[in-house]
């Protein structure tokens, strides 16, 4: 019978590729890369708390690596390994869902790497001027300055920004383990457990927490370049969860300290000191920046220079690797046959010498240039947020509908759980992201415009290109060997691999 048939993933542009990309990336490298693009360090951690305060800063770090971050590396996990391709969760979406929710979603990724791409030129800047200061046209000649050298090293290849970004982990992490160790014998944690004078910022404390624990999904635009096996693209998923306790939680506790040393002492409801959630402190000067004074306070001079090299280092890797990433992932929008057939074929393009899709790293880099020289940090944070939680919620319920319907597909990694155990396990993580896309969009009246806008714009052009130009779906699905007593499972033809049309095998049934 076809239904036990063992199906395969199918993209025709990967397969039918003169070029192919190498996989060049090994378990340390993928670590790297992964770390610097997920999480990249406690740069940028500083809005948390000002917004959230000592105590929700702390809840936040401890508890949403394990019931939002988890779920969401082991869904990965399974997804990347098994649908390999670096159109990534683009693929996923496209083998799980009907042409017009595919296509919706492509969309919402296409701006949210712009969106989260144009962060990091900002926050360069941010931490540079706290040690030299810079008119803003000499900000934005740094920002073009910034971005044409990471799209250089991107153009490189990938095996060089994997190297990089290894090397990157550890400068990026050094200052704040040492801010840790300084402060150590100096530790005052009573003003930990308080938060904001005036109250916790929700509308942008939620989206901040949860963009420094995001990312993990990033990793599926890299897997045709991965050298792993699937337990140890597992364990590099497991590792980065450990890293995000441990980069985060040890500056916050660090800087709250050395800051009640400064004379900034919360106030309490009692005369007592330690655990109490009614105690506020003055965190108004935490912003972007904040930890190059948080340091110059712990040891001094040193230590303040130590921090900015960091930053200025991690901002440099997280761009490398998002712009790595999401590069691939936008020669995924073209091997899916999203954009017009000569701009596909144009971004599907490898550079001959170094393999990689130079021409979607130079568009990329274009896109992510102009916007960071036209919207605040802040702005693009929230509106990112949010577009990223409407698509982290379509891969966490594709990890389930491909479940369901294809359970015989290959699968170098399984989460353990049966298919009702999963759809229990995506539960709380597809919950917290309807939190951020709410509170996020609600932040203000720029960013909830443009959020409703992309999502508007996203449903009305999807539903017009899938009465068109993808009435049979994308160049990505899951197709079954013909099996000589039935037809093949949702086709209303019978058609092998080589005839059937994209999608077709799975989601005529989906779309009926």
């Amino acid at each position: 019978m076809a239904s036990s048939a063992v199906p395969r993933f199918v993209c025709s542009h990967m397969e039918n590729r003169a070029v192919k990309p190498e996989q060049s990336l090994g378990f340390t490298q993928l670590v790297g890369l992964l770390f610097v693009a997920a999480i990249g360090g406690a740069y940028g951690m500083e809005d948390c708390v000002r917004t959230g305060g000592g105590l929700w800063t702390m809840i936040g770090t401890l508890t949403l690596p394990w019931f939002w971050g988890l779920p969401t590396a082991l869904c990965v996990a399974e997804l990347a390994t098994s649908l390999p391709a670096n159109s990534g969760p683009d693929a996923w979406i496209s083998s799980a869902f009907p042409p017009w929710f595919a296509v919706m979603s492509i969309l919402w990724t296409f701006f949210v790497n712009r969106m989260d791409n144009s962060l990091y030129p900002n926050l360069f800047v941010d931490y540079l001027t706290n040690a030299v200061d810079l008119s803003n046209l000499e900000q934005a000649f740094v920002k073009v300055a910034f971005v044409v050298a990471c799209t250089g090293l991107n153009i490189a290849g990938v095996e060089f920004v994997g190297k990089a970004s290894a090397a990157i982990l550890f400068l990026t992490t050094l200052p704040f383990f040492l801010m840790f160790f300084c402060e150590l014998k100096h530790l005052n944690t009573d003003d930990l457990w308080s938060i904001p004078e005036k109250g916790v910022e929700w509308t942008v404390f939620l989206p901040m927490i949860a963009w420094n624990i995001s990312g993990f999904d990033s990793a599926g635009h890299i897997m045709e370049e991965v050298n792993a096996t699937g337990k140890e693209f597992v364990r590099a998923m497991v590792v980065l969860l450990v890293l995000t306790e441990v980069v985060y939680i040890m500056p916050v506790l660090a800087g709250v300290s050395a800051q009640a040393r400064r004379g900034y002492s919360g106030t309490s409801s009692d005369s007592g000191s330690g655990f109490d959630l009614n105690s506020t402190t003055d965190y108004a000067d935490w912003t972007d920046g904040y930890w190059v004074t948080i340091a110059d306070w712990i040891d001094g001079e040193w230590l303040k220079i130590v921090t900015t090299v960091g930053a200025l280092m991690s901002a440099t890797g997280f761009m490398c690797s998002l712009l790595c990433t999401t590069s691939r992932a936008l020669q995924g929008h073209a091997m899916l046959g999203i954009f017009p057939e000569p701009v596909n074929v144009w971004l599907r393009q490898l550079h001959p010498t170094f393999k990689t899709p130079v021409h979607a790293i130079i568009v990329n880099s274009a896109l992510c240039l102009t916007l960071s020289l036209t919207m605040t940090f802040d702005t693009l944070v929230n509106i990112d947020q949010v577009l990223y939680s409407l698509r982290l919620m379509a891969i966490l319920t594709a990890t389930y509908v491909l479940r369901q319907r294809h359970p015989l597909l290959p699968r170098p990694y399984v989460i353990p759980l049966s298919t009702t155990g999963l759809a229990c396990f995506i539960v709380l993580p597809v919950g917290f992201c309807l939190v951020c896309i709410v509170f996020g969009a609600v932040a203000d009246a720029v960013i909830f415009g443009v959020s409703v806008g992309v999502v508007i714009f996203s449903a009305l052009v999807s539903m017009y290109l899938s009465r068109t130009s993808f009435k049979d779906g994308l160049d990505a699905r899951i197709v079954y060997p013909l099996d000589e007593d039935a037809p093949i499972l949702g086709s209303k033809t019978g058609l092998n691999d080589s005839q059937t049309s994209p999608l077709s095998a799975v989601n005529s049934t989906l779309s009926t």
